[in-house]
C-alpha cells in the first residue's frame, strides 16, 4: 500500500483499527471510482504513535484530522453533481 511506503512501516507496525481506516477508505474510494493516494488520504487522516519515546516498538494509527476541511465530501459532492 501507498500509505505504508510513504511511512515506511511494515504492516505489523499499524493497529488493526489504523487497518479498518486504511481499507475503508480504500472502499470508499473505488466505491466513487476515484483513484486512491497518499494525498488524499493525508489531507483526511494523521498519524499518532501509541508510545512517545518508550523503549517498545510502538503501533501506529490514524485519526481524523481537521473537521473544517472535508477533502471527501468535496469529492462525494463533485460526484453527485455528474
Amino acid at each position: 500500500m501507498d500509505v505504508l511506503r510513504y511511512y515506511n512501516f511494515s504492516p505489523a507496525q499499524i493497529h488493526s483499527n489504523g487497518w479498518i481506516i486504511l481499507f475503508s477508505f480504500e472502499i470508499l474510494l473505488r466505491i466513487l471510482n476515484e483513484e486512491s493516494s497518499v494525498r488524499v488520504f493525508r489531507q483526511c487522516y494523521t498519524l499518532i504513535s501509541s508510545i512517545e519515546g518508550g523503549p517498545l516498538m510502538p503501533w501506529f494509527f490514524f485519526t481524523f484530522i481537521n473537521k473544517q476541511h472535508r477533502p471527501m465530501e468535496n469529492i462525494i459532492k463533485r460526484k453527485s453533481s455528474r
